[in-house]
């Protein structure tokens, strides 16, 4: 809420004001009528504002939050558990004499059925896994890679239509129903016993991540107090991280069947499913769609969840807006940006809606020290932007910066998941143990979330999301450079890897601040169906001959890296205000879209 003293400190500048504003004859009635818009407007409250009147993060939050880092992780567990699943065991064949020797099942005994194999199951990497339960021994490698292939089509399909239906009808039944079926697609991949059978779960689960994955990460953001959404969006991709980790783990210490991990996954879905229908809708979307009231009863649900004692009847700061919008029409007061040459204010909504911006030119006229003034003007720029807008895909390409952003966030996002795992496709050629490289490569993504999520709230988009780029870069150069060096590859690959990812974790952060709510999830979409598309090339281009994989890499690197620095987080001012000779500023007001 606007304090005292910044109300007080318009009314004093009003009383002061010079040849820059012109009053007409009833002018001292106008200019009270002024006075009293801007006090009106000071009740309105930011979302930020009504989450700290209800007690700020506290006890919904740490629930909700919960909710939401382990709900995202949860598809993680199957697919990020692909590359043990599908893992060849040792198989070892029989010579003639009884002895035996390692073989590979596609050169000896699949080619000759006549030869005899056994497992070696005291191999640590030797799994109860998908060879056994549903017979991958002498299946063709392109079939079994449609299984993650089938994955990434399914999410890309569900990029047209999931986060375009949060934008219309809400995101909690969008999130809620995504992950209901997705833990029934889930489930039925545990239950199959058949490759074909398993590849169509799989397509399906993929179509439902794009809910559980995108339009969750946003619902937890709207949710969520400004100052904490950096930390919350940061320890979700960490926990995501670390499932990989939690994989190895299990297989190497806890049991070789994959079976119990994957049920405990499912499991905690379907307890999560349970979970949401006690959430909220987001107040940020339904202030975006003007249900105000609807909002306040979902801050009024956060608020029984804090503990909050007091009652949830302020008013938004666009709710107020919009009634100024409204009674401005038939309304006159008089400033220098809205008198006609007669002296009478024009009478039409949009030179109402200017009026409400509290007198921006006259305010512009007011000493450079006084700096509390310029942050209402840009929160007032703000809000008549988001007006213009009403949820249709014409939106993002009616304000030219939203355009722009979509354009760039494309491209960002096809650098960042293209690469990420491509990238990961170049692990094989780290020697060692299985399980330990595993490890070792999903910790190095621990620091980037950390340090990306760190920078990116203290830096801002663009420069994190360059750094980054540039870092994997140099990763990728250096593979080049060194391909040679088998010692010094994994150290390159790490550095590569660590870059990109965190660039993955700033591309949502990103995604979900600098849209406006009422087309956020569809600017989710769009991006992930570019961005998905493009991710199913990577495993096709990761086998082709060197250096053409890594060349591809750092020619993706770079150029985001380059887009990223035309990233327009808010509106800007056409020209900088410059002071005259009598100390006074002297500018017009007008914003670029």
């Amino acid at each position: 809420m606007r304090s005292k003293s910044e109300v007080q400190y318009y009314k004093m500048k009003n009383e002061k004001s010079n040849g820059n504003v012109t009053i007409d004859s009833d002018g001292n009635d106008r200019q009270q009528k002024f006075i009293d818009d801007v006090e009106n407007l000071a009740k309105g409250l930011t979302l930020q504002q009504a989450y700290e009147k209800i007690g700020g993060f506290t006890y919904f939050h740490y629930w909700a939050s919960s909710l939401f880092v382990w709900g995202f992780s949860t598809g993680g567990l199957l697919f990020y558990a692909l590359s043990m699943l599908e893992k060849t065991p040792r198989y070892l064949c029989y010579y003639d004499d009884g002895t035996t020797y390692e073989c590979e099942a596609d050169k000896t005994f699949c080619k000759d059925p006549s030869i005899k194999y056994k497992i070696d199951w005291n191999y640590d990497s030797s799994l109860h896994n998908w060879v056994e339960t549903l017979d991958l021994t002498c299946e063709s490698s392109a079939k079994i890679g449609l299984i993650g292939s089938i994955y990434f089509a399914g999410w890309a399909v569900a990029a047209v239509f999931l986060p375009r239906l949060s934008d219309i009808f809400g995101r909690k039944w969008v999130y809620f129903y995504s992950m209901l079926f997705h833990g029934l697609m889930y489930l039925g991949v545990i239950l199959s016993h058949n490759l074909n059978l398993t590849i169509v779960f799989m397509g399906f689960f993929g179509f439902c991540s794009l809910g559980r994955a995108s339009v969750g990460y946003l619902y937890m953001q709207e949710l969520t107090p400004i100052k904490q959404q950096t930390i919350i969006g940061t320890i979700l991709q960490i926990m995501n991280g670390l499932v990989t980790v939690l994989i190895a783990l299990y297989f190497l210490y806890v049991s070789k069947h994959w079976e119990g991990f994957q049920i405990f996954g499912c499991a905690t879905n379907f307890l999560i499913v349970v979970s949401i229908i006690f959430l909220p809708e987001s107040p940020k979307y339904l202030i975006s769609k003007k249900r105000y009231e609807d909002a306040r009863n979902s801050l009024r649900i956060i608020a029984r969840f804090n503990r909050h004692q007091g009652e949830v009847n302020f008013k938004f700061d666009r709710e107020v807006l919009d009634e100024l919008s409204s009674s401005k029409v038939n309304q006159t007061y008089s400033v220098d940006a809205s008198l006609d040459k007669q002296g009478k204010l024009a009478q039409n909504t949009e030179d109402a809606i200017k009026n409400t911006q509290v007198g921006c030119n006259q305010m512009q006229s007011y000493s450079t020290k006084d700096d509390q003034v310029e942050p209402l003007i840009l929160k007032v720029e703000e809000i008549k932007e988001e007006q213009q807008l009403n949820g249709s895909l014409k939106d993002l390409i009616k304000i030219r910066r939203h355009m722009i952003n979509l354009i760039i966030m494309v491209t960002i996002w096809i650098g960042s998941s293209f690469n990420y795992y491509l990238i990961n496709f170049q692990l094989k050629y780290i020697k060692g143990d299985f399980f330990v490289n595993t490890i070792t490569a999903s910790l190095t993504e621990v620091p980037a979330y950390i340090l990306s999520g760190i920078l990116y709230q203290k830096l801002g988009i663009r420069i994190v999301l360059v750094s980054c780029f540039i870092i994997s870069l140099v990763g990728g150069i250096f593979l080049l450079i060194f391909s040679n060096y088998t010692d010094v590859i994994p150290v390159f690959i790490l550095l590569a890897r660590f870059g990109v990812s965190a660039t993955f974790s700033i591309c949502y952060l990103a995604n979900a601040t600098i849209f406006p709510t009422i087309f956020a999830g569809t600017a989710f979409g769009i991006c992930n169906i570019f961005a998905k598309m493009a991710t199913i090339i990577s495993p096709m281009l990761a086998e082709v001959d060197p250096p053409v994989p890594m060349t591809v890499f750092c020619i993706v690197s770079g150029s985001a890296a380059v887009l990223s620095l035309f990233i327009q987080t808010t509106p800007k001012k056409v020209e900088k205000p410059k002071d005259n000779e009598s100390g006074k500023i002297e500018s017009d007001c007008k914003t670029v879209e």
